[in-house]
């Protein structure tokens, strides 16, 4: 899906000058696994409105933050997933009733919706593991 263009409204004091803004350092805190994880992503644009300081942080920010979360913990990525149910020559379908994980939550780990977690990942890992001899 594409973004409309720069710059956009700002939605906290109505003027048009939100553009993106490059964070060398941004300082982020995600609470995954019940827990509250602090990490930095590096060089993160984020959409910023000129005029009152507004951070807007849309579809393309959560996903730069999610994959430094998923670097922060050692957690699988969508595209390691989907290799992984790949090399066990099933389908999602497939994998999904053999391991009884269920097939919605495969799919939005695969697509980066969902980070699974630390438990789920160890799971994937002895599973595709299985498969690798």
């Amino acid at each position: 899906m594409k973004s409309k263009p720069f710059p956009w409204e700002c939605g906290e004091c109505g003027e048009v000058a939100v553009r993106p803004v490059r964070a060398p350092y941004y300082y982020a805190k995600v609470k995954h696994d019940n827990k509250l994880h602090s990490f930095t992503v590096l060089n993160l644009d984020i959409p910023t409105c000129a005029s009152c300081g507004e951070r807007v942080f849309c579809n393309s920010t959560e996903v730069v933050i999610s994959a430094a979360l998923r670097r922060h913990l050692g957690l699988l990525t969508p595209e390691q997933i989907r290799s992984g149910i790949a090399a066990t020559r099933q389908t999602q379908s497939e994998f999904s009733d053999q391991t009884g994980i269920a097939a919605e939550t495969i799919s939005r780990w695969v697509t980066g919706t969902v980070i699974q977690s630390h438990a789920m990942d160890k799971y994937l890992r002895l599973v595709f593991a299985t498969y690798i001899r």
